[in-house]
């Protein structure tokens, strides 16, 4: 009997050891400031990004991105593995998923438009 359970601990030990890191919380990243970047179409036009946010939480924010300076949007955004942007553009809501590179303090992502696609980053601006 104590072999038996000496196999099954011997078991849990490494399955512990690799859930640990799936489990682990994402320590906290300030959303708070302004943010500058592009989007680029697929047939190669670009426009200006300039995006407002403010944290909220560890991990959400909430905010406004102007593009081109013609459409202001307003921006929820949550971090989890990605980060998930609602933008809400002339009554329009969209959810955009991007991904953070917190040591470049970038967001990337793209999304469909006009049945083109659209790639965008925008980098955290300051020190």
């Amino acid at each position: 009997m104590a072999r038996h359970r000496r196999s099954i601990l011997y078991g849990l030990i490494p399955a512990a050891l690799y859930a640990t890191p799936v489990l682990a919380v994402r320590p906290p990243f300030d959303f708070t400031g302004t943010w500058t970047g592009t989007a680029t179409a697929s047939e190669g036009r670009t426009a200006r990004l300039i995006a407002t946010f403010a944290s909220t939480g560890p991990a959400t924010f909430t905010g406004s991105v102007t593009i081109r300076s013609v459409a202001t949007c307003h921006v929820d955004g949550t971090r989890r593995r990605y980060v998930d942007l609602h933008v809400t553009c002339q009554g329009e809501r969209r959810t955009l998923r991007a991904h953070l590179a917190r040591a470049a303090r970038t967001l990337r992502g793209h999304f469909r438009f006009g049945g083109q696609r659209v790639r965008f980053a925008v980098t955290k601006d300051g020190a």
